[in-house]
């Protein structure tokens, strides 16, 4: 399921998060106030949900946690909509806002409720039922459980939609593999096979013209053979991934504790720096690259700079090598930058998620 399906399933079970929420108020409560209150509450969130689904950041979220966090303090029942706002949060969000999102959603009841109820009492209406639990009831059960629950089923989330793109790109990589194999290799190597053996009945310039397009034709083979090997998932089986960066460059710098990733992350971070040292090789110029291997806490980063004479970065138009690059670090989740600027050399850094 591609990452488009999981967002709108995410938003779907927060659309019947907030059906549910709207039926437990009016079979809880009597009709009148209340049920055209909680009928408003759901009708402003759901359409707010479907226009600004494209456009869902930080402040949007904010906001729909304040309104569940308050909605839940007239009605206890609207703390269903948590378990629908909180996961979507957990996988639009950076961490640290779901988090709070998730904290304003769930601990606002316990905090706005008494003052609501005496504001409201002050026109003679007293909706929902009061909350009395203590604060470990608030903590536990009121902040931690729906935040924790959010957290795992945004895992899950992320973890089956990464599962599943990388997949489907090994599949389609193997099938490309093989096509280029079966077919372009193949007729490149018989014809290589037959201007060899034309070169035998020729001489003077037709000869020369056979030989010229023979070495052109074998050159050919040549990257289309290596076209196919780097189609082709690399195991790395016989070497660790910092053995394997270690016999690609000189200067190979290694922080952290070293462990073994998940094999997607590895072959993405081999491919990663064997582009960029290709680079360097080819446009920069460089005296001297570095590649820095940094194992930090769910993460992997590799940093490949060099002394070459670099380049703007935004001048830059239809770069395959950059564009590959980007999309084989998105692959497993993780982000790709580049800073350079022409006499300064050049810093590729990927971060690669492998939690």
């Amino acid at each position: 399921m591609g990452s488009d399906r999981w967002a709108r399933a995410l938003h779907d079970l927060y659309l019947v998060t907030l059906a549910i929420a709207f039926v437990a108020t009016a079979v809880s409560f009597p009709a009148g106030a209340d049920w055209l209150l909680a009928g408003a509450a759901v009708t402003v969130l759901g359409g707010a949900d479907l226009v600004a689904r494209q456009r869902q950041g930080i402040g949007y979220f904010l906001a729909a946690g304040l309104a569940v966090g308050l909605l839940t303090a007239l009605y206890p029942t609207f703390a269903a909509v948590a378990f629908g706002l909180l996961p979507l949060a957990f996988v639009r969000l950076p961490r640290w806002a779901a988090v709070v999102t998730g904290v304003i959603a769930t601990g606002a009841p316990y905090l706005a409720q008494p003052l609501l109820r005496a504001v409201l009492a002050g026109v003679g209406w007293q909706p929902g039922a009061t909350i009395r639990f203590g604060p470990a009831y608030f903590a536990v059960v009121g902040i931690a459980l729906p935040v924790l629950t959010a957290l795992c089923t945004a895992g899950a989330v992320r973890a089956l939609n990464r599962q599943s793109v990388l997949a489907g790109r090994a599949a389609e990589r193997q099938r490309l593999a093989h096509e280029l194999h079966d077919t372009l290799a193949q007729g490149l190597a018989g014809v290589v096979l037959q201007l060899e053996a034309a070169e035998q009945y020729l001489d003077g310039k037709a000869a020369r013209l056979v030989t010229r397009a023979r070495e052109t034709a074998g050159a050919c083979l040549v990257d289309t053979r290596r076209a196919v090997a780097a189609l082709r998932p690399e195991p790395l089986a016989a070497a660790t991934l910092v053995d394997a960066l270690r016999r690609l460059c000189d200067r190979c710098v290694v922080r952290g504790t070293v462990r073994a990733c998940h094999p997607p992350v590895e072959v993405v971070a081999l491919r990663v720096v064997q582009e960029a040292l290709a680079n360097a090789a080819k446009h920069a110029g460089a005296a001297e690259v570095t590649v820095t291997v940094e194992y930090l806490t769910g993460e992997l980063r590799l940093v490949v700079r060099d002394d070459g004479r670099g380049f703007d970065p935004a001048s830059v138009e239809g770069g395959f090598g950059l564009a590959t690059m980007r999309e084989r670090v998105a692959s497993v989740g993780g982000t790709l930058s580049v800073t350079s600027a022409p006499g300064a050399g050049t810093t590729v850094m990927a971060t690669l998620e492998d939690s």
